[in-house]
This record gives structure tokens, C-alpha cells and sequence, in this order.
């Protein structure tokens, strides 16, 4: 069995990352149901690869669904209005035989037609007592108004490169892997882009080869040059730390190591530029997130081929008071 299905979360203590999404969910389904307080519609939002169907499962999980009682959909296989008004009819009209919860999850729900979608609305309207939806979607903007309006939305945001090194540390711990080399972790955590599913493929790839970090990398299909990312991933952690002897032991690092050349300092100010606009996306503190929207105001800004000489005042004028 791949990392990615072992690894899957099965409860909610099982993710990393998206702690608001995840302490809102806690605090809904510890409601009783008895009283009908949990909402009977839920709609999931992200990119790919963050979680929403895993997470779809575990609501299903928590409000006492069976395997039985669970329907999954994938309106990519079928969009038709029919379709979705079979689905809707025999979910509506005959609670489940067996246990109290029905619970159908649509997977792509931007898939589906604006008729199929219509005719949802008056399910979620007039939800009967033992029937959730769950919508999963990474284009919300193509669920029409009306029933986006009826759900309960929760956005699963994209992992933090630290949250993906933390998950893929947990992972390696499991399997018992104890001389995994960390740039490797940092680099997959910043080539999966906050996915935490593309980072479980890719330590999968990799996770049996034996051989340094640079054969890893290889192995990986990075296209950033030996020795270079790591070091770039933890510059871009020390600019927007603010932290000045951090980003000078970064630098000093960076230049001193035997791959280094000139051209790399292009390479290096993509990855910063990559990394704070993850964090400008992200990040909910509107001082941190002027700071990475600084950061890559300065990259931006820095010549064509820029060399160490222009990296490193970029990264003394980005951290200097005056």
C-alpha cells in the first residue's frame, strides 16, 4: 500500500495544518443530533491534494455513518440531471435500513451542470433527519449561489512548508526510517506546494533509495541545483523571521557550499519569491503578511541573473529598520 493511502487521516487529530477548519468541525459535530443542530449540508473547499475528501470521511465517520449508510459520488463519471435526481430521490425517500445516518459525498461538485445542481437545492432545503451532504470542491466559484448559500462552508487551506516537514517527519518516524536526509524533507515539503498528498507520492518515491541527499534529489526530478533549495528554503524562513544573523548564516552557508555559482542566486530568489507568496496566501496576520508581501517586493525588484552581491542587499535592505 502506497504512503499516501497508509497515511490518510481517518480522524480529525490525524491532520496537520488548517487548526481553525479543524476546531470548528470539533466544536459542530460534538453537537447533539438529537436536536438537529449539525448542519445537514457541508461544503468543503481547496486545492487539490489538501484533504477535502479525507476529511469528508472523517465528518461521515463522526456523525455515525456506516460504510453502509456512505455514497460517494464523482460527477466527473456522471452530470446528468437525472443522475442527480436518482440520487437525490432514493436518499431522500428511504432512511437507510440499517443505523440512523445517510450521508453522500460529492466529490468535484463544481463538476456538475447547473440543473444538477438545482436539483439539489430542495433537498438541502428539506433535508430529512438521517440525510448529510458533503460537497467537495476546488472551484467554488462554479457552485451557483443558491446552493453555496445552504452549506456550511470550510477551506482547507495549503500546508505551511513547516507543517508538511513536520507530517513527512511523522511519517519517516512510522516507517522507522531514521537517516532520511532533512534537505530532502525540506525540499519535497516545498515542491509539493502545501499538498500534503503530493508530498506522501513524492517521499514515496524516494523513500527506498539508498544513496545521499543529492541522489534523492535526482531521484525526485528537481530541477533546483544540488545543495541549493534546502538552503533557499531556509533563507526565505529567516527573511520572514526578520531574523538578520539567521539570514547571514543562510547566505554565508548558501555561498560557501561547493555547488555554489553565481546563477543560483536566480534560483534562490524564485524560492523566496515562491515561498512568501505561499505565506501571502495563508497567512491570517496582516503584519506578517505585509512583511512577505515586502520580501517579495525586493525580489521582484532585483536585477535580471542577479548575483550574490545583489541578493545579499536585498536581504540587508529588506531587514534594515532605517
Amino acid at each position: 500500500m502506497t504512503l499516501y493511502h497508509s497515511y490518510r487521516p481517518i480522524t480529525l487529530d490525524q491532520f496537520y495544518g488548517n487548526e481553525g477548519t479543524l476546531h470548528a468541525l470539533r466544536v459542530i459535530l460534538s453537537r447533539p443530533k438529537e436536536k438537529d443542530e449539525i448542519p445537514h449540508a457541508f461544503l468543503l473547499t481547496g486545492k487539490r491534494g489538501t484533504g477535502k475528501t479525507s476529511l469528508a470521511r472523517v465528518i461521515a465517520d463522526m456523525l455515525h455513518c456506516t460504510p453502509a449508510n456512505l455514497e460517494e459520488l464523482d460527477p466527473g463519471m456522471d452530470r446528468s440531471l437525472e443522475h442527480i435526481r436518482s440520487v437525490v430521490q432514493r436518499n431522500t425517500e428511504y432512511p437507510p435500513m440499517f443505523g440512523k445516518v445517510q450521508v453522500v459525498i460529492i466529490d468535484e461538485a463544481h463538476q456538475l451542470r447547473d440543473d444538477a445542481q438545482n436539483a439539489l437545492l430542495k433537498s438541502l432545503e428539506e433535508t430529512p433527519p438521517h440525510l448529510y451532504w458533503i460537497l467537495a470542491t476546488t472551484n467554488p466559484s462554479k457552485i451557483i449561489p443558491a446552493l453555496k448559500s445552504r452549506c456550511t462552508i470550510f477551506d482547507m487551506e495549503q500546508l505551511h512548508p513547516q507543517e508538511t516537514e513536520s507530517l513527512l517527519e511523522a511519517v519517516l518516524k512510522s516507517e522507522k526510517v531514521t537517516d532520511f536526509p532533512h534537505e530532502v524533507i525540506k525540499a519535497i515539503a516545498l515542491k509539493s506546494e502545501g499538498s500534503p498528498r503530493d508530498a506522501l507520492v513524492m517521499l514515496d518515491k524516494v523513500i527506498d533509495i539508498p544513496g545521499d541527499a543529492s541522489v534523492l534529489l535526482k531521484a525526485l526530478g528537481d530541477v533546483v541545483p544540488e545543495g541549493d533549495l534546502p538552503a533557499a528554503i531556509d533563507l526565505a524562513r529567516a527573511l520572514f523571521s526578520n531574523d538578520w544573523n539567521a539570514t547571514k548564516t543562510c547566505l554565508t552557508e548558501m555561498y560557501a557550499a561547493p555547488a555554489w555559482k553565481e546563477e543560483m542566486a536566480t534560483q534562490a530568489v524564485f524560492t523566496v519569491i515562491g515561498y512568501m507568496t505561499k505565506v501571502l496566501l495563508t497567512e491570517k496576520s496582516m503584519d506578517k503578511a505585509r512583511h512577505a508581501s515586502r520580501v517579495i517586493r525586493f525580489f521582484r525588484d532585483l536585477p535580471y541573473g542577479p548575483n550574490k552581491a545583489y541578493l545579499t542587499q536585498a536581504c540587508f535592505a529588506i531587514l534594515d529598520p532605517k
